[in-house]
């Protein structure tokens, strides 16, 4: 038996209504999720953190722009210390901005939904 032209009409508005639904949870999501005030008052430290490592890259890579980068003479491994320095900060940085993004996605995913209009 085909339904009727109430029944389709139902079933219509009741997608419509469950769309709506679903793009207001989405907006929800998306405005918590790109509140960085909220994320700001969470975690102070980690935004001064994160700040103050990205001044610190920023600092060296402009630094070494324009002359040839300075070099001490600490024997023969002096190149290899420096090289080692470097690559632990960056995978310290790393690690941590990881750990960060992943907490953040966490977060966003167990906020509470809003109530269906």
């Amino acid at each position: 038996m085909d339904p009727t032209v109430p029944q389709i009409e139902a079933h219509i508005d009741r997608a419509r209504h469950e769309l709506g639904a679903n793009l207001k949870e989405l907006e929800h999501r998306v405005e918590v999720a790109t509140d960085w005030r909220s994320h700001f008052r969470a975690r102070p430290f980690a935004f001064v953190g994160a700040g103050f490592v990205a001044g610190a890259a920023l600092g060296v890579a402009m630094s070494s722009r324009g002359r040839r980068p300075q070099t001490f003479d600490a024997g023969p491994v002096g190149p290899h210390v420096s090289a080692f320095l470097r690559e632990a900060v960056i995978a310290f940085t790393a690690a941590w901005l990881r750990l960060y993004i992943n907490e953040l996605l966490s977060e966003s995913r167990t906020i509470k939904r809003p109530e269906s209009v």
